[in-house]
């Protein structure tokens, strides 16, 4: 039988007879369990997921083809601890320079405060990484696609250079999610969530994870600080239905901003646009190797700079001013948003330059986005007028 495909696999994942073994049913009903192992009511289309954190687990290796994983109440919680449970005291971590706000004031707190370092290492720069391994570094932490800087990591070569230095590779996938991407199949050894918000669709739950093999996973769990995920008993089940979702939603929103993307980089007024599949991109031909889609993020940059930005974001009537993803369109300014605290030279090594715009595509008629676009674009031109004395204004 040749292997499922990842839209039946979201919708039919198997789970142990455990997870539903201790479910308090209140109702009466002709109920049976499926062989997915999910409870279904016989007599109507309703559907009953109960779902423990375990469960989530068992389905999420299942689509990420890892061994086993820790699932924690906050994407900080699951950087943190499973940082912590890899490395000690006095050891060295790798991360990426792109690597988004998050990861980044984690590892300070850490080396401020249990004496682990870190150093910054460029992606499109291999033949500098041998340069800054030291004795004691034991990790490599990168995301399969960090923003704004959408910069994409070549995992094969990451992970030869990896086994070649014994580090262990981590890779937050949170973006790409595993329809787009599974970094496992690429050699990660472990992958993070810091962020379950596009698994989800709704982007209101907190939540991460991390995957990896039975080997990673026990020195994580053996060095918890805070015990798994202690949320709502409906976290699970949301999780689920929004996985249920996932191919369909990131087909969309992928395909709705590559379109966005091409406009954006024949219009007129648009300084620079960058989106992984735009066959102008840099790294378009190893995101069409590694990804599926492109995913939803696009970042692009106007003639006027931050003025014209400015101008843009505030001409735009249905697409929101947001820092956080949504099944909506949304913009957002990362210099004075997500990364509005860091120190200037680190958001511009982050790809957060103060003439960056950032948008996160939705599920909205491709028309009605390009014609809002269109339209925020005209209504933001910067007309001046010179005056007598040489000077201008506008």
């Amino acid at each position: 039988m040749n292997r499922i495909k990842f839209e039946t696999k979201v919708l039919h994942a198997k789970i142990k007879k455990q997870g539903v073994s201790n479910m308090n049913l209140s109702f009466e009903a002709d109920n049976t369990v499926s062989d997915s192992g999910i409870l279904h009511e016989t007599d109507s289309n309703f559907e009953l997921h109960s779902v423990s954190n375990q469960d989530l687990i068992q389905i999420f290796c299942q689509l990420e083809n890892t061994e086993n994983g820790v699932l924690f109440s906050s994407g900080e919680l699951a950087i943190y601890q499973s940082i912590l449970g890899l490395i000690k005291f006095g050891d060295h971590i790798l991360v990426s320079k792109t690597c988004g706000y998050t990861i980044n004031s984690i590892l300070s707190k850490l080396s401020s405060r249990i004496g682990i370092s870190y150093s910054y290492f460029d992606l499109a720069k291999p033949q500098k990484w041998e340069s800054q391994i030291k004795a004691n570094t034991k990790l490599i932490l990168v995301e399969t696609l960090s923003v704004p800087s959408l910069e994409i990591p070549d995992i094969h070569l990451l992970k030869r250079f990896c086994e070649t230095h014994s580090l262990i590779l981590i890779a937050d996938n949170s973006l790409c999610t595993s329809y787009i991407q599974i970094p496992s199949d690429l050699g990660v050894d472990c992958v993070l969530y810091s962020n379950l918000n596009s698994i989800e669709g709704q982007f209101n739950l907190p939540g991460g994870v991390i995957l990896g093999s039975d080997q990673y996973i026990e020195k994580i769990r053996k060095n918890l600080i805070e015990t798994e995920s202690n949320s709502s008993p409906l976290y699970g089940n949301l999780i689920v239905r929004g996985l249920e979702t996932l191919a369909v939603r990131m087909d969309k929103q992928s395909s709705n901003a590559l379109r966005v993307a091409e406009y954006l980089e024949k219009k007129q007024g648009v300084e620079s646009v960058k989106y992984p599949f735009l066959a102008s991109n840099s790294s378009y031909e190893l995101a069409k190797k590694q990804m599926r889609f492109g995913g939803g993020i696009i970042s692009f940059s106007m003639e006027g700079g931050v003025v014209r930005g400015k101008r843009f974001i505030e001409s735009l009537k249905r697409i929101s001013f947001s820092p956080k993803f949504s099944v909506r369109t949304t913009v957002n300014h990362p210099a004075s948003t997500s990364h509005l605290s860091l120190p200037e030279n680190l958001r511009i090594q982050m790809g957060a330059k103060s003439n960056i715009i950032s948008l996160a595509i939705g599920l909205e008629h491709i028309e009605d986005i390009l014609e809002e676009l269109d339209t925020a674009i005209t209504d933001s031109k910067i007309t001046f007028k010179l005056y007598k004395n040489g000077k201008s204004t506008y």
